[in-house]
């Protein structure tokens, strides 16, 4: 067998696989037709598995990874797919269901793919040649291992930064020849079959392999199924929404991971492209998404990061399967977050001590370790701290990410929510003395945040180390106190408001994150100018409890248009309504699924 595998321009050994062509037959586009997406913008994967197929920034073409151990998807890959065609080396496109994945060149299938089980991966073709990429930089350091144990049975093992991978690829009805001198394996058909199939199987140090091999149509058809069960406990939303409803969903189901590593229950990542982490404030959104109908998956999605809460109260601000940074922090919009859950779920006695203990130690934390003045108003310490990263309020000298003691309307207002909840779940606990405490500590914030924080026109993040306001700022985070609704004064609440409405705010689809006439906004600039799910949900909850039901559902509308037009990107081109960075994001399916529920729905 030729391959010219020196033909390669990129540095990667190569699996060898004999595929061949199947014509890509159009189904009829029926009520029951799975939803269909791209790998490109949604990655492939299955609830609870480390493995995901994607295609983007660091595979560079359609691959299989293990997100587990990596460091934002960098060394990741166990094999890129491409195939072989008249002596050229060909990267297939692929598109998916939520139950199979089909390789295509042009109109034809050229391979199929599907997930027996969390941790494996089956793989099928027709006999033109396909190979599989392994990273020859890692090999070449050893990071990555190749052994032998039988003509169809070879172990892998990634070394990589947060720990070791190990997998089985096995030949189900092939028979696999490695060539030692040019580093490839190569697959080929048994005698008598047309076709042939392998396994990656996911395992750990004592190689122990399953025994079971379900046949390829059962687990296509037993994915489909398991979706379709999480598709009926998703939020109802209007029909127009239905294909974008279905993707949403899929993106949350095949995002969960199991419990294992540093994780103490299963959760939704944030992505499985290269955002593969829960960060602590967008597990809150997931939380709320899958409280109408599934308490337990609610209930594990919110606590789980306080299930990494050290003896100060801190949470991480990352928490990763088998890395966790404490270096920063994100906004306590837990309180907010649980009162939201505590409408659609009863939790039971020690659920509610969980969360009272929790939220208290949390909330505690900031006034004890992020007031550095000691005035009784927390601070930011870095732009990260807020979810606004690069935020234009936290710009010194006109540069991002600098670290220095700020006070922001907006963490005073989310503590504000946090100790009301804390008062409330402190009465149904019996708690009567420190629920009386909640509340003063809480009006008495609230007093402390508009003394020193509104100007007049609107509320201001101040550097304390030198009394710098950013003047040139006119970003939305100036307008998310409008999350304690009536709580603010009424000449209040109609300067936010006006202000988000007529003066730049708003646009076609939804609100930018930077004023669209600021000298700071840009197209791309993060949160310097695109829309974020977040703040989308923040601002329109805080609307609707200032009374401002028309103008919550309009931005509402909005969002749930963009999503249904672009997908469920990280953030979206205020401007175009374009898709930015990694584009199958999970809070923004679930602010999706949440707004169109509550807003659009009747």
């Amino acid at each position: 067998m030729n391959l010219r595998i020196k033909a390669l321009s990129i540095p990667f050994f190569a699996f060898a696989i004999s595929i061949g062509f199947q014509t890509c037959i159009k189904k009829t586009d029926t009520e029951n037709k799975p939803i269909e997406f791209k790998v490109k913008d949604s990655p492939f994967s299955f609830p609870k598995s480390g493995f995901s197929v994607c295609n983007n920034q660091y595979t560079n073409g359609i691959a299989l990874t293990d997100i587990r151990y990596s460091d934002f998807g960098i060394d990741n890959t166990i094999f890129k797919i491409r195939y072989i065609s008249d002596s050229d080396t060909i990267e297939p496109n692929a598109i998916a269901t939520p139950g199979e994945m089909s390789l295509l060149n042009n109109e034809n299938v050229i391979g199929q793919a599907c997930f027996e089980s969390k941790k494996k991966f089956r793989l099928k073709g027709w006999y033109k040649p396909m190979i599989l990429l392994l990273d020859s930089t890692l090999i070449v350091n050893r990071k990555l291992t190749i052994t032998e144990k039988s003509e169809n049975v070879y172990h892998i093992e990634n070394h990589n930064k947060f720990g070791v991978a190990r997998y089985i690829i096995t030949g189900l009805n092939a028979s696999i020849n490695y060539l030692k001198d040019q580093q490839i394996f190569c697959l080929t058909t048994l005698a008598g079959n047309d076709d042939y199939e392998i396994s990656v199987e996911a395992t750990d140090s004592t190689w122990n392999s399953s025994s079971v091999n379900k046949k390829f149509e059962d687990c296509i058809k037993s994915s489909q199924d398991l979706f379709n069960n999480w598709l009926d406990q998703m939020p109802s939303l209007p029909g127009k929404y239905k294909k974008s409803r279905e993707l949403a969903s899929y993106i949350l189901w095949s995002c969960v991971i199991d419990k294992g590593g540093n994780y103490k229950r299963p959760g939704i990542l944030m992505s499985k492209n290269w955002m593969h982490y829960i960060w602590s404030w967008d597990h809150c959104f997931n939380a709320m998404a899958c409280s109408y109908k599934m308490p337990k998956t609610a209930w594990d999605n919110y606590i789980i990061l306080f299930d990494a809460q050290d003896e100060n109260g801190q949470i991480p601000d990352v928490h990763g399967y088998s890395r966790t940074i404490t270096s920063y922090l994100k906004p306590p919009i837990h309180g907010w977050a649980l009162k939201k859950i505590m409408k659609k779920i009863e939790l039971n006695i020690p659920q509610l001590e969980y969360a009272y203990n929790s939220l208290k130690k949390w909330t505690n934390f900031w006034f004890d370790h992020r007031d550095s003045n000691k005035n009784g108003i927390p601070e930011y310490s870095h732009g990260n701290d807020s979810g606004w990263d690069n935020g234009s309020e936290f710009d010194i000298n006109g540069e991002s990410f600098k670290r220095a003691n700020r006070e922001s309307a907006n963490l005073s207002a989310y503590l504000i929510i946090q100790m009301d909840v804390l008062h409330d779940l402190a009465l149904k606990l019996g708690y009567n003395v420190e629920a009386k405490q909640w509340q003063l500590r809480s009006d008495n914030l609230l007093s402390l945040m508009i003394s020193n924080t509104w100007n007049g026109k609107k509320f201001v993040t101040t550097n304390i180390d030198n009394g710098h306001i950013n003047e040139k700022s006119q970003s939305l985070m100036a307008y998310l106190p409008i999350i304690l609704g009536n709580k603010l004064p009424s000449e209040i609440q109609s300067i936010l408001i006006n202000e988000m409405k007529n003066n730049g705010y708003l646009t076609q689809w939804g609100l930018a994150t930077e004023n669209i006439n600021s000298p700071l906004y840009q197209d791309d600039g993060y949160w310097k100018g695109p829309i974020w799910a977040p703040s989308t949900m923040i601002i329109v909850d805080g609307l609707n409890k200032c009374g401002e039901h028309e103008l919550a559902t309009d931005i509402a509308k909005r969002f749930c248009d963009l999503c249904s037009k672009s997908g469920f990107a990280e953030n979206f081109n205020a401007k175009t309504g374009e898709g930015l960075r990694d584009l199958s994001y999970t809070w923004t399916a679930s602010v999706f699924l949440i707004l169109g529920h509550e807003y659009l729905t009747d």
